[in-house]
């Protein structure tokens, strides 16, 4: 987990990297759109972690390409 400014962390959740949650106030929750799903890893985090998220302020969000582009991502996945 490193620090990105000052009083805000950032961890990877693919490396295992999320500690405890209960000394913060705010989770901030993002992951890739592909396919139309989630990251199998975001959903697996917010599962085990549903008890202390149930109580914490949350901002979610995604990203995901559109129209053409998703074409092209399925035609050269390799190029993205």
């Amino acid at each position: 987990m490193r620090s990105i400014w000052e009083g805000a962390d950032l961890a990877d959740i693919r490396k295992g990297e999320a500690a405890s949650l209960t000394e913060y106030d705010c989770v901030v929750l993002g992951s890739p759109l592909t396919a139309g799903s989630i990251r199998k890893e975001v959903g697996a985090f917010a599962r085990r972690y549903a008890g202390e998220l149930g109580g914490k302020r949350m901002r979610l969000f995604v990203s995901g390409l559109q129209g053409d582009a998703e074409d092209l991502y399925f035609q050269h996945p390799r190029s993205f």
